[in-house]
């Protein structure tokens, strides 16, 4: 800081010195153009000290910028690696996930497969069964058919003896009055 001066000393008076007033008007200048530099020097320091100020604070904030433009960067290099990680996380698991249901889909089409052969040869063992059954049944209802054939058969040639039997029977009971039968003639006629 500069300290004022006094500009205004006393001067002894000399002979063949230079003019008081002269002196004294040039000491009164520079006195006052000495006082306008203190005042400019003093703004001009009070100004510096304010711009240091603002430098400080500034240079504060850029520091604290910084700071925190390393931070975010940090914490988003941060986030992208742990989404980086979350991403390769899912697609493992959706993968493992996509085996197991693939491997859980080729068991239930090896099951409905093998459910399926198991249906259809119960079905074939079924159907043969029932064929064979069937058949049986055929074979049985042929033999009854035939064993009625016969039966009937045997009726009817009971029936056609018995007739022929009953046919000759007349003819001796009309005797002589009657025309003879032909028995064989009575035979064929009968519509057994």
């Amino acid at each position: 800081m500069v300290m004022p001066m006094n500009l205004s000393p006393d001067f002894q008076k000399v002979l063949r010195g230079y003019k008081v007033e002269e002196v004294d008007e040039f000491v009164s200048q520079i006195s006052t153009a000495y006082e306008q530099v203190r005042r400019e020097s003093f703004a001009v320091k009070e100004e510096t000290e304010k711009l240091k100020k603002q430098l400080e604070y500034f240079q504060a904030l850029e520091s604290s910028l910084n700071k925190a433009l390393v931070a975010a960067q940090q914490k988003a290099d941060e986030i992208i690696n742990g989404a980086q990680e979350e991403v390769s996380r899912s697609l493992a698991e959706s993968r493992e996930r996509l085996e197991n249901i693939n491997t859980e889909i080729a068991q239930i089409l090896a099951g409905a497969s093998e459910k399926a052969r198991q249906i259809e040869e119960d079905a074939t063992h079924r159907a043969e069964e029932t064929i064979l059954r069937v058949r049986e049944r055929v074979a049985s209802e042929t033999n009854r058919q035939a064993e009625i054939g016969q039966k009937v058969e045997q009726i009817k040639q009971g029936l056609t003896q018995a007739l022929r039997g009953f046919l000759q029977e007349l003819e001796i009971a009309a005797g002589d009055d009657a025309e003879p039968v032909n028995s064989g003639e009575s035979a064929s006629s009968v519509p057994w």
